[in-house]
């Protein structure tokens, strides 16, 4: 299912709001109560990034805090 959501991130790159959402559905997963869940979201957002290249630059600050909540 990752490779799928990062292909499907690299294919709405072009549309900014739709990659928009996509980052911040996955990041919201970052918050769930099973640690399984959350690492394999951490998988799926490093394989987002990667293909979406250097557009992810742009969605970096509203992806920190939900990192930095992850590493307390």
């Amino acid at each position: 299912l990752g490779p799928c959501i990062a292909n499907l991130g690299a294919c709405c790159a072009n549309d900014d709001v739709m990659c928009r959402r996509l980052n911040y559905h996955l990041l919201l997963k970052t918050k769930s109560s099973s640690v399984q869940v959350r690492l394999a979201t951490l998988d799926v957002l490093n394989m987002f990034t990667k293909k979406v290249g250097d557009l992810y630059n742009s969605y970096v600050g509203e992806t920190i805090p939900f990192l930095a909540e992850l590493m307390e």
